[in-house]
């Protein structure tokens, strides 16, 4: 997340009392988003704070292992033949 984005994140927080929970993208088969890397998390945590000195956590992700961590919950469709008029 660019500068932009994390000024435009703080203004939507406005002056209410808040945190900001991170929860890191996951990468799934067949998307283009990638797993931030772990100096990227820090990068923007700390600009976060900078920016609205607003707590910022990080939060630990779960369910890689069978596909339910966060980004992760895509369906899968099973593939269904198409109607030919035989049955």
């Amino acid at each position: 997340m660019d500068l932009k984005s994390q000024k435009a994140l703080r203004k939507f927080t406005g002056d209410i009392s808040s945190k900001i929970n991170l929860i890191p993208w996951n990468p799934v088969p067949g998307l283009k988003w990638k797993k931030p890397s772990e100096k990227e998390v820090s990068s923007f945590m700390n600009m976060m704070y900078q920016i609205s000195a607003v707590p910022v956590t990080l939060r630990n992700s779960r369910g890689q292992d069978i596909n339910a961590a966060c980004g992760m919950l895509a369906g899968k469709k099973k593939k269904v033949p198409p109607d030919d008029g035989t049955c």
